[in-house]
C-alpha cells in the first residue's frame, strides 16, 4: 500500500477512498480545471502502518472499547488525555517518516518555497450528515522536514482529543470506524485574501444567491474567532452584487517570524475598514463556486485563497457539502395570534386562549 500519493497522481474515481474527502475533492476538482494547491497526501494506510509498528493499534482498540454506551464527559476527557499523550510519545515509524521527508523536499523544489500547510483528511469527514469541521487538527506555516513529520503525527493524534471522541460518540457510524486518517502536505499559498463561500445561503438554504465571506491575509484569525470577515451576497445566476457588509477587521493572520506557524497581529489601520471583496475577487470566487456546485450537483461550502500578485489567482483549498437540511420556513405572520398575545395579554393553552 502506498504511504505517499501526490494529488496530481490520484485517480478522481477513488481519491476520496484513499486519502479522505478533503484531499480527494481537491484531486477531483483539479481534474476538471479548478486550481488547487500543489502537494501530496500521507495515506490512511501509512497511518495504520505507523500505529501497527508502534504498538498503538491494540492500545487504541482496548481503550476505545471502554467507551461503550454513553460515557460521562469526565471519563471521555481523561481517556482522551491519556491516549493523546501516549500517541505523541511514539516516534513516527521510520519508513513512513522517510517517505514524508523525501516528498516534502520534492514539494519544496516544485514550489520554490519551504513553508507548507499540513491538513488532516479523515476518511469520514466532510459528509453531508456530519462535516467534522474544526474537530481534527491542521497546521499552517510549517517549515522543515522534522516539523512536517511531527505535524503529521499531531493530525493523526487529533482523532483522540476529547473534542473528537465526543463528536464521534454522538454518531455511531463514525465511532464504529474511529475515522482512519490521511494527512495532506500542501503548498502554503501567499494569501492576499482568503475566506469561505457558499453556493446556497448557509442559514436558509436559499439557492438564489451565493454568500462570500473574506478577510485580508490567511483565514486563521476568522477560524479562531478573532476577526469578523466582510460578507457579500451575489445573485446566483448572473453574479450581481446584492448586498455587502464591511467588517471592522482588527486582526491579521500572518507567518510568525522565521516562518514557524501563524500569529495574529494588528491589522494595519487603513485596512480595518477597507473592503476585502473587490469586484475581481467576487467575480473569481463566484465563478469557481458555481463550477463546483454544478460539478457535484448539490450546495457546497468552499474555502478559497486569492494569492498575492501579480497576477492574483483564486485557489480552492477545500470544498464540502453545505451541512443544512434545506430551506428554513419563514415565520408566518398571524394577526389574530399577535393581537391575543400582545394586545390582550392572552396565552395559548390546549383548550384555547386564556387571559
Amino acid at each position: 500500500m502506498s504511504r505517499v500519493l501526490w494529488l496530481d497522481d490520484l485517480e478522481p474515481h477513488d481519491a476520496t477512498a484513499r486519502v479522505g474527502p478533503k484531499l480527494g475533492r481537491l484531486a477531483e476538482l483539479s481534474a476538471v480545471g479548478v486550481e488547487v494547491p500543489r502537494g501530496f497526501a500521507v495515506t490512511a494506510s501509512a497511518c495504520a502502518e505507523h500505529e501497527g509498528a508502534a504498538g498503538l493499534t491494540d492500545v487504541l482498540a482496548a481503550a476505545l472499547g471502554r467507551l461503550d454506551g454513553t460515557p460521562a464527559p469526565l471519563e471521555v476527557s481523561a481517556l482522551a488525555r491519556d491516549l493523546h499523550a501516549h500517541y505523541l510519545s511514539c516516534p513516527v515509524e521510520p519508513a513512513v517518516a522517510a517517505e514524508v521527508e523525501a516528498a516534502y523536499r520534492e514539494l519544496v523544489a516544485q514550489v520554490r518555497d519551504d513553508v507548507v500547510a499540513v491538513r488532516s483528511s479523515a476518511l469520514g469527514e466532510d459528509a453531508r450528515e456530519a462535516s467534522f469541521a474544526g474537530v481534527f487538527d491542521s497546521y499552517l506555516g510549517l517549515r522543515g522536514a522534522t516539523d512536517v513529520v511531527a505535524a503529521v503525527r499531531e493530525c493523526w493524534a487529533s482523532r483522540f482529543s476529547a473534542r473528537a471522541l465526543t463528536y464521534q460518540l454522538r454518531r455511531p457510524w463514525a465511532a464504529a470506524q474511529w475515522m482512519p486518517m490521511a494527512v495532506g502536505v500542501l503548498e502554503l499559498l501567499p494569501a492576499y485574501s482568503s475566506g469561505v463561500a457558499f453556493s446556497a445561503h448557509p442559514t436558509t438554504g436559499a439557492r438564489d444567491r451565493i454568500v462570500v465571506e473574506g478577510t485580508f491575509g490567511w483565514g486563521e484569525a476568522v477560524v479562531q474567532g478573532l476577526v469578523t470577515p466582510d460578507r457579500a451576497e451575489l445573485d446566483a445566476q448572473d453574479g450581481r452584487l446584492l448586498r455587502y457588509g464591511v467588517a471592522d477587521k482588527a486582526v491579521l493572520s500572518t507567518l510568525a517570524p522565521g516562518g514557524a506557524g501563524m500569529v495574529a497581529v494588528p491589522m494595519p489601520g487603513a485596512r480595518r475598514s477597507e473592503a476585502v471583496l473587490d469586484p475581481g475577487t467576487l467575480r473569481a470566487v463566484g465563478d469557481v463556486v458555481r463550477t463546483i456546485d454544478q460539478f457535484y450537483g448539490h450546495p457546497v461550502d468552499v474555502e478559497w485563497v486569492v494569492t498575492q500578485g501579480p497576477p492574483r489567482r483564486c485557489v480552492v483549498v477545500q470544498a464540502r457539502p453545505v451541512t443544512i437540511a434545506g430551506p428554513v420556513p419563514l415565520p408566518v405572520w398571524d394577526p389574530v395570534d399577535a393581537a391575543m398575545r400582545y394586545a390582550f395579554g392572552a396565552t395559548r393553552s390546549p383548550d384555547g386562549w386564556v387571559r
